[in-house]
């Protein structure tokens, strides 16, 4: 074997192919990078003369596809905004309709009204209606319920009451799908039972909060279709399907009730279209109505413009090959020079040393892409000091935390108050501070969780208070309102106890009866606000102005302060969440807290700040 491969070594064709390797590389070797590039964009050129229709049609095609759908789909997008904002209108209106006084009066009767005070109530409901919403050419119909099975209305032809009672959801309030209306209305020469989307909500009398009736309002289909068929554009078709794949929105009403074909079980919020025959499907979710929003664009329009744009491309394509050789020269002398510093400045980086900055002096790509460089190494030196800072700081706030774990001040002065009432024989009120003590510092440590939910954070403050108040002698007394969808929320550990400790040395000092703490936690779609709020001595103005201060640098802060609950707050959920305090003097204190909605075990506000 080695015998053969010598021979192969020295036959003739293999001494060529090796001189002829050898000699390019020795070519290539010695030839510069102009003229590489030069070389090069000549290749190139001569590549794309060969490539470019393929190339230009399969690019061209999906470009045109993508932006033709994306054209369609921000179609679709608009008219659902446009659908989203006549159904906000109708929903404003039954608010207007439910607080109007002369309405609440005629609905909050105690008895069912008798016949005759039946139609003089029918005729000023429907004066009371017509006046509301009577501009609002939208709406169709009006009705409302009362809860002893009278109807009124705003001044349908004929009412049908039986399908009016049946077709009345019970889950309020809601929108339901098209449907038949309730109700009858005159065409020259016929009744017609026209096809409605309507929006029913119960009524409440707004001095009681007692039930008195429900207000339903109609939309005619039509006024729907008509929301996305002015905004059609040519080829393209709209239409709304239910999610068992009925039509019930279109432009064409005759076709309403009937079953479509699509495959809507093909439908993903992670694309928003598909491909069924000879038509691009676009759909969105439209969950105010339980259906979906179609949208439908025939691939044929797509490939009549291809066609249009294949002559054109051919033209630009030949001019794209002479530029590129006439610009060849020009880049590749420019081109050299920067590429050269910039592949030094990379070096000396890769050796370790991040003080460096590329001379630029170019605007062109390589300009930009050392502008770049000397940025994104700017930036990289900026995010290094600030983690070592933020670092630094959470550090201090951690060992904080465990001094105030710990406050041998607040033990020492309970286990004093425990030995009295132990030498008084207050059993009763020994065994509950004992009790609220280890509860306290049991959900004080929680296992070294700096996260814990707000139930938690909650039961450690009223553990707090408790014992507050038998040390106290119950001077004061404290509420607590916090609904239940917001007990599994994130909440930093002894947020409030701070707080709490604050009203009671401060604001309650004097030990006087009818000292009262409230704490109420209102949720919104994307926060929570915690209010603790006290009846206490309060703050002057400088006094509060100096709470959430600056603290001098580098000094160590003492204690546990508002202030460093504001900042642990900023430090873990970012600057647009913290507390806020309102006071006057002698009249009370009242401190807001801002923090994110979202469950405790959820750590991604945590992982935001930190990165």
């Amino acid at each position: 074997m080695d015998n053969l491969l010598k021979k192969g070594a020295g036959h003739p064709l293999g001494q060529a192919r090796h001189l002829k390797n050898s000699w390019l590389s020795r070519t290539l070797a010695r030839t510069s990078i102009t003229w590489k590039i030069r070389i090069g964009m000549l290749i190139i050129s001569i590549s794309i003369l060969i490539s470019f229709m393929a190339v230009s049609i399969t690019y061209t095609y999906k470009n045109m596809m993508s932006s033709s759908i994306e054209a369609a789909r921000k179609n679709l997008v608009f008219s659902q905004n446009n659908l989203d904002n006549m159904l906000n209108m109708v929903e404003n209106y039954s608010i207007l309709l439910l607080s109007d006084e002369k309405i609440q009066d005629i609905l909050s009767s105690r008895n069912a009204p008798k016949d005759s005070v039946l139609s003089q109530n029918q005729i000023m409901m429907r004066n009371r209606i017509n006046a509301i919403v009577g501009s609002f050419e939208t709406i169709s119909a009006v009705l409302i319920y009362d809860i002893y099975g009278n109807i009124y209305d705003s001044g349908i032809t004929l009412l049908n009451e039986e399908s009016a009672q049946e077709n009345l959801p019970e889950d309020l309030p809601v929108w339901m799908p098209t449907e038949d209306a309730p109700y009858y209305i005159a065409v020259p020469g016929k009744t017609i039972r026209p096809s409605v989307v309507s929006f029913t909500r119960h009524i409440f009398d707004y001095q009681t909060g007692r039930r008195i009736g429900t207000v339903r309002i109609c939309i005619d289909e039509s006024y729907i279709s008509r929301t996305y068929s002015d905004s059609i554009v040519d080829g393209e078709s709209m239409y709304m399907i239910s999610r068992d794949n009925i039509l019930i929105s279109n432009p064409d009403s005759s076709l309403l009730y009937t079953k479509c074909t699509l495959p809507t079980e093909q439908f993903t919020s992670d694309r928003n279209y598909i491909s069924v025959d000879k038509n691009y499907i676009m759909y969105e979710d439209y969950d105010r109505l339980d259906a979906w929003l179609i949208s439908s664009l025939p691939k044929h329009i797509i490939q009549d413009k291809l066609n249009s744009m294949i002559r054109y491309m051919l033209m630009i394509g030949s001019c794209l090959i002479l530029l590129c050789i006439a610009i060849s020269s020009l880049i590749s002398r420019n081109l050299t020079h920067n590429l050269s510093n910039l592949t030094s400045a990379m070096k000396t980086v890769w050796n370790g040393n991040w003080k460096v900055k590329v001379e630029n002096h170019s605007q062109d790509e390589v300009g930009v892409l050392t502008h770049t460089f000397n940025k994104m190494l700017a930036e990289i030196e900026k995010k290094t000091d600030s983690l070592v800072q933020e670092q630094k700081v959470k550090r201090e706030f951690q060992l904080e935390l465990l001094n105030q774990q710990i406050n041998p001040h607040f033990l020492y002065n309970t286990l004093d108050n425990i030995c009295a009432l132990a030498e008084l024989n207050r059993i009763e009120e020994l065994s509950e501070m004992v009790n609220n003590l280890t509860d306290f510092y049991r959900g004080v440590l929680s296992k070294g969780s700096i996260v814990i939910s707000l139930e938690r954070e909650l039961h450690i403050a009223e553990n707090y208070l408790k014992i507050m108040q038998i040390r106290y002698y119950h001077s004061f007394s404290y509420t607590l309102e916090a609904p239940a969808s917001v007990m599994e929320n994130t909440a930093l550990r002894l947020t409030l106890q701070p707080l709490l400790e604050n009203a009671v040395y401060h604001g309650f000092e004097t030990h006087e009866p009818g000292g009262m703490i409230r704490i109420r936690i209102r949720p919104f779609s994307s926060f929570l606000i915690v209010s603790v709020c006290d009846n206490g001595a309060g703050m002057d103005r400088s006094t509060l102005s100096s709470l959430f201060g600056e603290s001098p640098p580098g000094s160590i802060k003492k204690g546990f302060g508002l202030r460093n609950v504001h900042e642990r707050i900023q430090l873990y959920y970012g600057k647009s969440y913290g507390m806020k305090a309102y006071s006057r003097y002698g009249r009370g204190t009242q401190i807001l807290i801002k923090i994110p909605r979202c469950n405790w075990r959820d750590k991604t506000y945590a992982e935001i700040t930190h990165s």
